[in-house]
C-alpha cells in the first residue's frame, strides 16, 4: 500500500466525519493492518477493525423457533389491534380541560370588552371640564333645595 502519512490523517478525519465511502475505509483498513502504521495508530486500527470485521457470535438455542412461532401467530391473528386505548375517565379528563380552557377564555373575553367605565372613569377630560360638571351639579342642588322649600309648609319665622 503506498499511501502516505498525510493521505491516512485526512481518510482518518473523513472517516470520523462519517465522510468516507467503503472504498476509502477499504483502502484505510489495509494501510492500519499493514506494517506501515505505527503504534500511534493502534487505536484507530481496533475501532475500524471492530466497526467492520464481523463477529463470530452463535444465537442463542431456539432463537430461530421462537422467531418462527412470534411469525406464525402474527399470520394467525391478523386482526390483532395494536391501538393501546386510554382509560374512560382519563378521556374524560382532556375533554374538561379543554373545555375549561375555552371557558376560562371565553370569560377573558367577556370581561375585556364588557369592562365598564366606574364612576371615576371617563367623567371629564381636563379640570376645566371638572370645574363646570362641579358647577352644574351645584347649581341643580340648589335649585332642588329651594322648590324643596317653598313647597313645603310653613316653617314659621326664623329664629335668632
Amino acid at each position: 500500500m503506498n499511501m502516505t502519512y498525510e493521505e491516512a490523517i485526512r481518510l482518518r478525519e473523513k472517516f470520523y466525519a462519517g465522510a468516507t465511502t467503503p472504498d476509502e475505509e477499504q483502502e484505510w483498513l489495509q494501510w492500519l493492518c499493514a506494517d506501515a502504521s505505527g503504534e500511534e495508530w493502534a487505536a484507530d486500527r481496533e475501532v475500524i477493525l471492530a466497526l467492520t470485521v464481523p463477529a463470530d457470535v452463535e444465537a442463542p438455542a431456539g432463537l430461530e423457533n421462537r422467531i418462527a412461532a412470534r411469525l406464525q401467530a402474527d399470520a394467525e391473528h391478523p386482526q390483532r389491534s395494536s391501538v393501546v386505548r386510554r382509560p374512560l375517565w382519563r378521556r374524560f379528563t382532556a375533554v374538561s380541560g379543554i373545555a375549561a380552557c375555552f371557558g376560562a377564555l371565553a370569560l377573558g373575553a367577556y370581561l375585556w370588552q364588557a369592562g365598564a367605565p366606574t364612576v371615576y372613569e371617563d367623567t371629564c377630560r381636563n379640570s376645566y371640564e371638572a370645574a363646570v360638571e362641579t358647577e352644574n351639579t351645584l347649581l341643580f342642588l340648589s335649585e332642588q333645595l329651594c322648590y324643596s322649600l317653598e313647597t313645603s309648609d310653613e316653617l314659621g319665622m326664623p329664629e335668632p
